[in-house]
């Protein structure tokens, strides 16, 4: 019995050994340039969005990633940002990935600011994604009609200008400024 506690007690070491150097190996200034390149690059390569960050933090365990003063802004205009953030944390759902699905476990987003508005921010994206001929010209609403692959989103200490909807032209676009915490 001692025998089968003592291999147990091995495996587990060398198991958690193995993953604190994979770590280590990850979370480097070499692959932080590295991953900002291949972020920057397959952004500007599907969109028309530039996407700057001052620092980036990469866990293998549990897998994820971490992004602090990030801004993203279109090429046509660099002032004022359409999208900002002190810090966002991704996670990866460790099930999802057993079960062979990739789902992010917890996407947090800590003081996110759209200058421009949520209205921008909207219209580009549209831009970004192919005209449907079946679809009808309905503004936006909120909730989507589609599921994201996120199992848990967090904002925290966000400030946005939530538009109202409505089909009333005496109501004014933009009603209630919301700030989340």
């Amino acid at each position: 019995m001692k025998q089968v506690a003592r291999k147990i007690a091995t495996i587990l070491f060398i198991l958690t050994a193995v993953g604190y150097l994979i770590n280590l190996a990850v979370d480097n200034p070499y692959t932080y340039k590295l991953i900002r390149t291949v972020i920057n690059e397959k952004v500007e390569k599907q969109t028309d969005f530039e996407i700057n960050f001052q620092a980036i933090s990469v866990r293998v365990f549990p897998p994820g990633l971490d992004l602090y003063g990030l801004k993203v802004w279109t090429h046509d205009q660099e002032v004022p940002a359409l999208l900002e953030s002190s810090h966002i944390k991704v996670r990866l759902s460790v099930w999802a990935l057993l079960m062979g699905d990739i789902r992010l476990g917890l996407a947090e987003v800590n003081e996110l600011s759209l200058p421009r508005g949520l209205d921008a921010l909207i219209s580009r994206v549209n831009k970004l994604m192919p005209p449907d001929p079946n679809k009808t010209t309905e503004p936006f609403r909120w909730p989507p009609d589609f599921s994201l692959p996120v199992e848990r989103i967090k904002i925290i200490n966000a400030n946005l200008d939530l538009p109202l909807v409505s089909d009333d032209p005496k109501v004014p676009r933009y009603c209630w400024p919301i700030s989340a915490a």
